[in-house]
């Protein structure tokens, strides 16, 4: 579980109104609730349009302007190459990112616990965005990303 420990008293409260929004707090759901991305019965329809809105256009949470994220764009690169994994360096806490994706596919919120999650836009929540795309494309299409752009 991840721990808000390491939060500035800031942090904290914007974490918890996250959760209050929610309704719960994902890090502490019961195990066995969580289903992998391609065995969920639903997807949200989600296109990479939605995840450039939330990475570049949608409002910081602290200063009220755009994320203008443009980094967190490499994700995508990221997650297609399968470098999205936890250090092998045993030293390294891993990162627990969630996110929070409307049926419509509108990307509402992401956190994770890395030191850039808390800005709400990083790679580790960028690229699980990218996986959610792939696996609701996947059960859309019934192929990868991959094998539609070769069509």
């Amino acid at each position: 579980m991840a721990s808000q420990t390491h939060l500035s008293t800031e942090e904290k409260q914007r974490y918890m109104t996250k959760t209050s929004i929610l309704g719960l707090d994902p890090y502490v759901l019961p195990n066995g609730i969580l289903t992998p991305l391609l065995s969920a019965e639903h997807l949200p329809n989600i296109c990479f349009g939605d995840i450039f809105i939330y990475l570049i256009h949608n409002p910081s949470p602290y200063s009220r302007e755009s994320l203008k994220a443009f980094k967190s764009t490499e994700a995508y690169l990221y997650f297609q190459s399968g470098w999205v994994k936890h250090s092998q360096n045993h030293s390294v806490t891993p990162t627990h990112p969630w996110i929070t994706v409307q049926e419509d596919g509108t990307v509402l919120m992401a956190h994770c616990t890395c030191k850039a999650g808390l800005g709400e836009v990083c790679s580790h929540a960028a690229a699980l965005l990218y996986a959610v795309l792939a696996a609701a494309e996947k059960k859309r299409t019934g192929l990868h990303r991959e094998a539609l752009c070769l069509g």
